[in-house]
């Protein structure tokens, strides 16, 4: 292990007392894990088909959300009220 000179030039670990190891191991990237379930696989895509079929086609919110895999209350929280930036989400977790 190299000598520092100063607390600024010390990793983060060992400025806090954890052991050389410890300090190196800490800034590791976290593991990559497979996803466990297939809650909001759905796409923004499925969202906006589905409310044309609201719109332009007369179908009931809970068809849609049927018809395009939306669940009912993410549909009906998302035609009822205007988009917002909270709303989209933009990366697909499939």
């Amino acid at each position: 292990m190299v000598p520092f000179c100063d607390d600024e030039e010390k990793p983060w670990g060992l400025k806090f007392g954890l052991s050389p190891i410890a300090a190196i191991t800490r800034n590791a990237m976290p593991k990559v894990r497979p996803r466990k379930t297939d809650k909001a696989s759905w796409t923004m895509d499925q969202l906006e088909k589905a409310i044309k079929l609201i719109e332009e086609q007369n179908y009931s919110v809970r068809k849609a959300a049927k018809t395009m895999n939306i669940p009912f209350s993410s549909l009906q929280k998302r035609y009822t009220k205007p988009f917002k930036a909270a709303y989209r989400r933009e990366c697909d977790f499939s």
